[in-house]
């Protein structure tokens, strides 16, 4: 049962309790045979209507705000100090206990395994919640974390809550590692995912001030070494695999097994989220990509214009041909058919019926190049006749 829902049955308890408190004294009172009930109501009434009374300011007032009791939620762990001085954890992770085999520090490392009787009976009646001690004597820790995570839409977030709890299963956090320089001295901006796990909640807490903090710090001297042996394109390449190398380096160099033993936390993966180089850099990229694709759409328009004039202009040089080979195979009257199909189309070379008349004016200028009045106008009237049976051939195609 949700601890909403738990809560809201105990309230709705102690308004059924008190409305029979109120109403039936008044309707026993007129009935002769319970005047007895008269006389113990308000004895019973105490007795039944103080624990549920008491339940419900510790689950409304009292546990909210950590005065005597807390809620310790499933996958949390809280501590416990005394005086300012740590007492002991209080943990709710189903599955996993605490190594109270161990002595000192080690004892509060969480271990798979059952709990205790007692608290499985406690859990069974009041769930999560937990008295640990009496306030101001005793009290639950609390701290300020900072931590930054990236929501589903990809924007990241950086939160500062102060809290009275640390999350113990695997948790997601973006770490940030600034300028770390490639082999060409390019600096570059490094993001990284790690997935984290507390291991020692005591360690964790008290054995180092911010312990998110301390395991980014630790990590940065590696991964700048590494980001130094390998050029930009190249590390944009190997993105998924970076993240591997660099956990593996981590572990050969002993920084996981101290991260566990020392401080209480293990780092279980490490991805590369994104590698961004300067934004001057990033700018003067895409204006180098621009003038590219607009350099290769220039050629192949320009390729492809010169290709349709090669192409018109072999049909032209076609056509011409095909027109002279008319005439030196077939005279004047091949010449004229040729011209008549072309008219036809639509498509007569000028090229052909200026080299046409040439020919035709060739032959009527005598050796000095002149031409008689009388000349011209039978020349004139002869080349109305050709076009017109020319006319007439169109006509018949």
């Amino acid at each position: 049962m949700k601890q909403g829902t738990r809560r809201g049955w105990i309230l709705l308890l102690v308004i059924l309790t008190l409305l029979v408190v109120w109403i039936l004294p008044d309707v026993a009172s007129s009935i002769e045979f319970l005047g007895f009930l008269l006389v113990l109501m308000p004895y019973l009434a105490w007795r039944i209507l103080w624990p549920i009374v008491f339940l419900a300011l510790v689950y409304f007032v009292l546990a909210p705000k950590n005065l005597f009791f807390t809620f310790v939620h499933e996958g949390t762990a809280k501590w416990v100090v005394r005086s300012g001085k740590f007492s002991r954890c209080l943990m709710e992770w189903e599955g996993h206990n605490f190594a109270t085999s161990e002595t000192d520090a080690e004892k509060w490392k969480i271990v798979p395994g059952k709990p205790s009787w007692y608290h499985r009976l406690c859990c069974a009646l009041f769930g999560g919640l937990r008295f640990y001690g009496f306030w101001p004597l005793w009290d639950i820790h609390i701290y300020d974390f900072k931590w930054t995570s990236v929501s589903e839409d990809g924007r990241e977030t950086t939160r500062k809550e102060c809290l009275d709890y640390v999350l113990l299963a695997d948790d997601i956090f973006l770490a940030k590692i600034c300028a770390a320089e490639d082999k060409a001295l390019l600096p570059l901006d490094v993001q990284l995912y790690l997935t984290i796990r507390i291991l020692n909640p005591y360690k964790a807490r008290f054995r180092v001030q911010d312990w998110l903090e301390m395991t980014i710090n630790r990590m940065q001297p590696l991964i700048r070494q590494h980001v130094s042996k390998y050029l930009y394109n190249d590390l944009l390449e190997k993105l998924q695999v970076i993240g591997e190398k660099l956990l593996q380096e981590l572990k050969d160099g002993g920084s996981i097994q101290e991260f566990q033993t020392r401080y209480g936390v293990d780092v279980r993966k490490i991805e590369v989220r994104q590698i961004d180089p300067p934004e001057a850099l990033r700018e003067a990229t895409l204006k180098e990509y621009v003038a590219e694709q607009n350099s290769k759409a220039t050629v192949k328009k320009a390729e492809g214009d010169a290709a349709a004039i090669r192409l018109v202009a072999g049909a032209k040089a076609e056509e011409i041909e095909k027109t002279f080979g008319a005439v030196e195979a077939f005279g004047e009257q091949g010449f004229l058919l040729e011209i008549a199909k072309m008219a036809k189309e639509g498509n007569v070379p000028a090229s052909v019926v200026t080299h046409y008349l040439a020919g035709r004016f060739s032959k009527v200028l005598d050796d000095k190049g002149t031409m008689t009045n009388e000349e011209f106008k039978s020349f004139i009237k002869n080349l109305i006749e050709e076009f017109t049976e020319l006319e007439k051939a169109v006509d018949k195609l």
